[in-house]
């Protein structure tokens, strides 16, 4: 089976703006994961290389000397999956490269979640932070508790159960993972319905994100997929590189989606605040309050200036020298 005549190329991002060229990459990659059973070995892997590629450009700007490379895998060789039998499973497997695509994704999810945050920042979502700016804020996210977790779209959801299934063919040992019923459930938490409704009343269908943080995490899953199918191909001695890319998008991307902890690792955990910021869903609850002044400069430098002391009693000095009445 030979690829559509579509252009297969990948431009860095500049740092200033994200990519705009991915939909292109995107079909491509979503076709041949359709196909994949019709894919020879080689093609296969040069969807991986595309893929690869791609999320390189998307992390290489935040990370000095970032590679994704196959020399660079090669040095996970050695890592044992095999010994994985329940979740939480281990999160030390994790190299530097691994861990900022990690974070990158998460930061992709949020993006995804949150008005005014874009998923391509370079410092994570700060609750504190976001104070401070001007806007009102609507938030899909879950930030509280062991793990952050939001929406993600139907079409992503339907994409994670067939990547466990990849998983599970290489890791027979490891305990199986009900992602639809746990997803479903978390559907049913208070903090998902209500998000859903605001999200309903103030955008319609339309998305939240609007660097394309969407068609990028669709482009990470792609990165798994292609990951875990090669390994699937490969002698035992190259799994364990493969499958330590294509948990690098899952685990995190899975908790994010379910709530719910699949891995020791501080990425994706819950948003702490600083003592001194107070409760979020009361700042939250305030911003959502229709007060126009509140949201103008003028506001805020008329809040920030010292009040003027009012005297409740006169002097003795002001009574002894007030005229008496005849």
């Amino acid at each position: 089976t030979s690829f559509p005549a579509r252009p297969l190329h990948a431009p860095c991002p500049p740092l200033s703006s994200p990519p705009k060229t991915i939909a292109s990459i995107g079909e491509l990659l979503q076709w041949a994961e359709d196909n994949a059973a019709l894919l020879t070995d080689a093609e296969l892997k040069t969807c991986l290389d595309h893929a690869k590629t791609v999320v390189t450009h998307f992390c290489h700007p935040y990370e000095d000397g970032f590679s994704l490379s196959d020399a660079h895998e090669e040095k996970d060789a050695g890592a044992d999956f095999t010994t994985w039998r329940k979740f939480p499973v281990p999160g030390h497997w994790q190299d530097n490269a691994r861990r900022v695509v990690s974070e990158r994704l998460v930061q992709l999810l949020v993006g995804c979640n949150v008005s005014g945050f874009s998923g391509w920042s370079h410092a994570p979502f700060d609750i504190a932070d976001s104070r401070k700016q001007l806007v009102s804020y609507y938030r899909g996210i879950k930030s509280t508790g062991l793990q952050v977790a939001g929406y993600v779209t139907p079409a992503l959801e339907r994409r994670v159960p067939g990547l466990w299934g990849g998983v599970r063919a290489v890791l027979p040992r490891l305990g199986s993972l009900d992602y639809g019923k746990a997803a479903a459930g978390m559907k049913k938490m208070s903090w998902y319905v209500s998000s859903r409704t605001r999200h309903k009343n103030m955008y319609c269908s339309k998305q939240v994100g609007v660097h394309g943080e969407e068609d990028a995490v669709a482009l990470f899953v792609s990165y798994a997929f292609f990951s875990i199918a090669c390994a699937s191909r490969v002698e035992a001695g190259r799994r364990p590189a493969l499958v330590a890319n294509c948990m690098s998008v899952l685990l995190p991307l899975s908790q994010f989606s379910i709530d719910r902890t699949l891995w020791q690792s501080p990425i994706g955990a819950g948003l702490s605040e600083r003592p001194s910021d107070g409760n979020w869903e009361k700042f939250l609850k305030s911003r959502s309050q229709i007060n126009i002044n509140r949201d103008t400069p003028e506001y805020w430098q008329r809040a920030v200036q010292p009040k003027k002391r009012i005297r409740p009693f006169a002097s003795e000095a002001d009574v002894h020298s007030r005229p008496t009445k005849q």
